[in-house]
């Protein structure tokens, strides 16, 4: 990993959600990868030097898009080994993982939380498990979840207990629930792949979207009678969410997997897209 830096620069000060800092994945609760940073211009970027480089302490496919908090950049390496780093030098602070475990994923970074106050968390997934990770010494927070991990699988009912369910891409912060989009088989075992809220402090399921409706749900006439049971299909929001102010807003794509094209049938409403919407529960809405 190289960061640049301008010759003559300071160092900024991180402000939160005003998009001078890049407090969250992709610069904002609205993911738009956008910076009100005027300091590189076209003019000028000629001039950038390598100001510090971090070795990954493994090798393979890097995602991560690293968010700065504090002075303390936070990142993921390739065999998914969350890392901290001094953000002004790029010394290491601390990192947590098993570099010799090898996952089918990627990590493209990690959720920040804190009370305003002395609780500050990193919140990332290796596997099926959600670690919540003081934010200072990277040690798992140990009344979250069991022993500071939560279980990807909570909430998705006793057919998928068994099943791959994982996350590449980190949860969404509303108030005091992280919300997380899931990855999962691409064939006809695949889990249900529900939209779940987890509580930030203590691990559990705060409410839950179901991808593929149960019976009384809107949408449900619209799958298969028995698709809503995960015996032979499942649908998964694969990627981030969106956060818009006041209304709050979460949207996703969502990918379908069924064991035949042919028992689909209908529209399969929720399958392809849907907007969820609520304060702190999750109503299902059709999609407009």
């Amino acid at each position: 990993m190289v960061f640049f830096r301008k010759s003559s620069a300071s160092h900024a000060s991180i402000q939160a959600y005003d998009y001078s800092g890049w407090s969250e994945y992709l610069g904002g609760p609205d993911r738009n990868h956008y910076s009100s940073l005027t300091q590189i211009t076209p003019e000028n970027v000629q001039q950038l030097q390598v100001a510090w480089m971090y070795q990954m302490p493994d090798s393979g496919q890097i995602q991560t898009n690293p968010i700065v908090v504090d002075g303390v950049l936070y990142g993921i390496s390739p065999s998914v080994q969350a890392f901290a780093l001094d953000a002004a030098s790029g010394k290491e602070i601390w990192r947590f993982g098993d570099p010799l475990k090898s996952w089918a994923s990627t990590g493209r970074g990690v959720t920040y939380w804190t009370d305003g106050k002395s609780d500050r968390r990193i919140f990332h997934t290796i596997g099926p498990k959600l670690y919540a990770l003081d934010a200072l010494t990277g040690q798992p927070i140990p009344t979250f979840g069991k022993n500071g991990a939560a279980d990807l699988h909570a909430g998705l009912g006793e057919n998928a207990q068994d099943k791959f369910v994982i996350s590449n891409t980190p949860g969404t912060l509303f108030d005091d629930l992280l919300i997380m989009p899931v990855r999962l088989s691409e064939e006809a075992d695949a889990a249900p792949g529900d939209v779940r809220a987890f509580d930030v402090r203590t691990g559990s399921v705060r409410w839950s979207f179901h991808t593929i409706p149960h019976p009384g749900e809107n949408g449900y006439d619209t799958w298969p009678t028995d698709a809503f049971t995960n015996t032979w299909t499942g649908a998964a929001f694969l990627m981030t969410f969106t956060v818009d102010s006041g209304a709050v807003k979460t949207c996703s794509p969502t990918a379908c997997w069924r064991s035949m094209p042919e028992r689909a049938g209908g529209s399969g409403t929720f399958s392809l897209s849907t907007t969820i919407s609520g304060t702190g529960i999750c109503p299902r809405r059709p999609i407009s």
